[in-house]
């Protein structure tokens, strides 16, 4: 697992921060991001007093931060939860606080989170292509995790030119086509969707209907 480092000033002395990431997609351009922030306190003595409290920031590299929470002490973890596009810099410090007194910001920890994965559907597997009349053709085809509809295209046989596309819900992984001509090859393909795209095509497949 990967972990971020900074250096965190307690009214003037060092401790270490470090960051547990997680990132769960939630469509093609946004993911949730689970950032566990924790630091150990060093070299409280007399002169340097342990704080009351510590607030964490979030911001740019180099840019302005935002306090995204304050703990206090002598808790010394803080789970920051945010949406994010991928590929994106984040960058966290830290101030402790003594009454009024505050430290001074802590070194940043920058981290870049990952790319968001495609979560395009697979190609439907096990298509088929079946005469069933003089007028009729069925397809039939196995689901595809994280389908939520499929797009069938009709061919012309001859030169496989688009003649007709249709649509059917995620549950149907049936479909009959109807109102052709009698002893006419046609061919198909059918395609997985959902929200994030659609998958390719599967192979093309060719019947005729009966004379």
């Amino acid at each position: 697992m990967k972990k971020l480092l900074f250096a965190l000033l307690l009214l003037g002395l060092p401790a270490i921060a470090e960051a547990q990431k997680t990132c769960t997609p939630l469509s093609a351009t946004t993911q949730n991001c689970i950032v566990t922030l924790t630091w150990a306190i060093t070299g409280v003595d007399a002169t340097h007093p342990a704080p009351t409290s510590f607030q964490v920031r979030r911001g740019d590299a180099g840019g302005a931060k935002v306090v995204i929470g304050t703990v206090n002490a002598p808790t010394m973890l803080l789970q920051n939860t945010f949406t994010d596009s991928g590929n994106v810099a984040h960058c966290w410090d830290a101030i402790s606080v003594l009454g009024t007194q505050s430290s001074i910001a802590s070194t940043q920890g920058c981290w870049t989170s990952p790319a968001i994965p495609s979560l395009t559907p697979p190609p439907p597997a096990n298509f088929t292509v079946s005469s069933i009349s003089r007028s009729s053709i069925e397809l039939s085809w196995s689901a595809s995790e994280g389908a939520e509809a499929y797009k069938w295209e009709r061919l012309r046989g001859n030169n496989q030119s688009l003649l007709k596309t249709g649509m059917v819900m995620a549950d149907v992984t049936t479909f009959r086509d109807t109102y052709l001509r009698k002893y006419t090859t046609y061919c198909y393909d059918v395609a997985a969707i959902n929200v994030s795209g659609i998958s390719d095509a599967s192979p093309v497949l060719c019947a005729r209907t009966k004379w």
